[in-house]
């Protein structure tokens, strides 16, 4: 069934578009461009509905009908991207991304990559740059929610009041969850559909407004247009990134229905929406969303864009992606989306299925590590694999909900009554454990590490700019605290700490009207000191490691190297502006306090990691940070040469 045509919906896909590319390509300046998928989803529900409305007034709603459409639709353009990026991948990432990619291409041949993303990370994380397919997710949203909508429709295709009802409880429904789990698990929020629903119902409950939808007087119509443009605006300013849609996404969503009743009565929304331009951009704008991010991603992986004056580089890769959509477009799509007849359709979805097999083919093989260079200690790698296997069952043992709680795993080495060393602190303490863990000593360790949690009682760290997780940090470093000094057998106790995060934003819960940062952190040291030292405990402080400008990725040799240089392998140990500040800062305040208490060690891992100021991401040819800030099992093995020492 054909509608009406709309060319402002054309144009405000291609706003929707823009508006997600320039927050990939240049994500400090277009903040909130994220939200234009959420644009997209009310857009989609609006055109399906309309469509599958149109097929029950018609007589009856046609399932086969309806997911052949969808398959002539969505799989040409994907399965030449996918095609084009497993091909890519294989000639220029190394057998762990290459891994990766063919499982995410089996995620998106098969309408689950969000599913598998939500079990590995937060869509705005440091390693989604190095996702190739991470913008499937909404694609799988999509068809992951038009299996259970058609067959709504069907069902109460001859009842539209209940059809009406229906849409509007389960929006509701799917809004309310989206706004209870938003703040406790964005990563979930962010990827499932039972968070995400209610932007498409959105759409499909405007297309059963019908002609009520569509403002009837131009007064109405103007303030409409007006509201949505606000609307829509102010959606891009709460957005905030890292967390899932929650409340803040109402606002687009509610706007792009008050643009889609009334910009193409609008004079300014003709302009805005209904121009040549705006128009063809929208009619390109499903193959121009699936090649954006390959191309960033794959150009960030292979360093492209470190290079000399990187913003042209990305906007050369965002002209290229106009043109490959512009080809696929006229190219494949419309070639294929018009044929008739049910071999198009077993073709596709016998071409769909090869891909999604050889993805996890790609998966299975192990990235095919024969293409590049292995890591020369691989023995290493496997026994920290074990070890890290082992000791999260362990701890959670002795702590069954902290991984509910946090998004760091406490581990331990042994039983609590064998442990002599514990590590407290966050992420930063985390990644010091198998390192020592692991050093032959005759130490056992176990370390408590909670999202961005300064390693002192009572304080919080960053939790009014982060996820509501973070304020369960306070909680989880007293359990760590009482642990340390209720079993005598815990002779030292090691406190790590990224600085940055109480820099930022830290809070005493001693006395929360403190606002000078100083005052909270020295008071915090004061305090958790004092309750070790009295318990008799050998306490070391770790003074962080260096914070790179750049990913240590880029210094790892690929099957093809485009640079063929050492770019990235190499930085200022001082790293960006903010860290310099924050560890000057921590750094002075912690020798002010350490007067009073000699008989706590200082330990700067630093110094084996950095020489000359310089540091360096590969020593004797292991990469030693797996990211920005965080180092590799081969850096924490670097390191805890220099804590193992100061222990007792």
């Amino acid at each position: 069934m054909i509608l009406p045509y709309r060319p402002e919906i054309d144009g405000m896909r291609a706003f929707a578009v823009l508006a997600v590319i320039l927050f990939h390509a240049f994500p400090p300046v277009f903040r909130g461009g994220f939200l234009g998928v959420d644009i997209f989803f009310v857009i989609s529900g609006f055109l399906i509905t309309g469509i599958l409305l149109k097929d029950a007034e018609s007589g009856s709603v046609s399932i086969a009908r309806f997911y052949a459409r969808r398959i002539r639709r969505i799989f040409p353009a994907l399965l030449v991207v996918l095609g084009f990026s497993l091909a890519l991948g294989s000639l220029v990432l190394l057998p762990d991304e290459y891994r990766a990619l063919g499982r995410h291409t089996a995620g998106g041949a098969f309408f689950v990559d969000n599913i598998l993303l939500w079990r590995e990370a937060g869509y705005f994380d440091a390693e989604s740059a190095a996702k190739p397919l991470l913008h499937l997710w909404s694609l799988g949203i999509e068809e992951q929610y038009y299996l259970f909508f058609p067959l709504l429709v069907a069902l109460f295709a001859q009842k539209p009041a209940r059809l009406f009802r229906a849409i509007l409880i389960l929006a509701l429904v799917s809004f309310v969850c989206s706004v209870c789990v938003a703040p406790s698990h964005p990563v979930a929020a962010f990827y499932l559909p039972v968070t995400r629903v209610w932007e498409l119902l959105a759409g499909a409950f405007l297309a059963c407004m019908g002609q009520r939808a569509m403002a009837g007087g131009r007064p109405r119509s103007r303030s409409l247009f007006v509201l949505g443009i606000i609307l829509v605006a102010a959606g891009f300013a709460l957005a905030e990134g890292g967390s899932g849609p929650g409340w803040r996404a109402a606002f687009s969503v509610l706007g792009a229905c008050c643009l889609i009743s009334t910009a193409g009565r609008h004079p300014l929304g003709k302009v805005l929406f209904c121009n040549r331009v705006a128009v063809y951009c929208g009619k390109i704008s499903y193959p121009l969303y699936l090649w954006h991010w390959p191309l960033l991603s794959f150009s960030f992986i292979t360093r492209f864009q470190l290079v000399e004056n990187a913003t042209a580089n990305k906007l050369l890769l965002v002209g290229i992606a106009f043109a490959a959509a512009c080809l696929t477009y006229h190219g494949v799509e419309n070639r294929v989306r018009f044929r008739k007849g049910k071999g198009t359709i077993a073709a596709l979805l016998c071409l769909m299925l090869a891909t999604g097999l050889s993805g996890l083919a790609v998966k299975h093989y192990k990235g095919f590590p024969g293409r590049a260079e292995a890591p020369h200690d691989q023995d290493y790698l496997e026994r920290v694999n074990a070890l890290e296997a082992e000791s999260r069952r362990r701890c959670l043992d002795i702590f069954p909900d902290w991984a509910s709680l946090n998004d760091n795993i406490c581990r331990a080495q042994d039983s609590l009554d064998s442990i002599d060393t514990v590590i407290i602190g966050d992420s930063h303490a985390g990644h010091l454990f198998s390192g020592l863990a692991l050093a032959g000593s005759e130490h056992r360790f176990a370390v408590f590490p909670a999202s961005v949690a300064a390693p002192f009682v009572d304080v919080m760290s960053q939790t009014r700019q982060g996820p509501d997780f973070r304020k369960n940090g306070i909680t989880l470093i007293s359990r760590a605290y009482d642990v340390a000094l209720t079993h005598t057998n815990i002779r030292n106790v090691i406190l790590a700490h990224r600085p940055f995060f109480s820099y930022v934003d830290i809070i005493d819960a001693a006395n929360p009207e403190e606002t000078n940062r100083d005052i909270i952190l020295e008071s915090a040291m004061r305090r958790s000191l004092t309750l070790l030292v009295n318990a008799g405990k050998n306490v070391v402080v770790v003074l962080d490691n260096p914070t790179s400008p750049l990913h240590p990725r880029n210094c790892r040799p690929r099957p093809l190297d485009i640079l063929n240089d050492e770019r990235g392998c190499v930085f200022d140990e001082y790293g960006s502006k903010a860290d310099v500040e924050a560890r000057a800062w921590y750094g002075e305040i912690l020798s002010s306090v350490l007067t009073d208490f000699p008989s706590v060690s200082v330990v700067d891992i630093s110094r084996p990691l950095c020489v000359d100021g310089l540091c360096h991401f590969r020593i004797d040819g292991d990469i030693v940070y797996t990211d920005r800030d965080h180092l590799s099992p081969f850096g924490s093995r670097l390191v805890s040469g220099e804590i193992l020492p100061a222990l007792r």
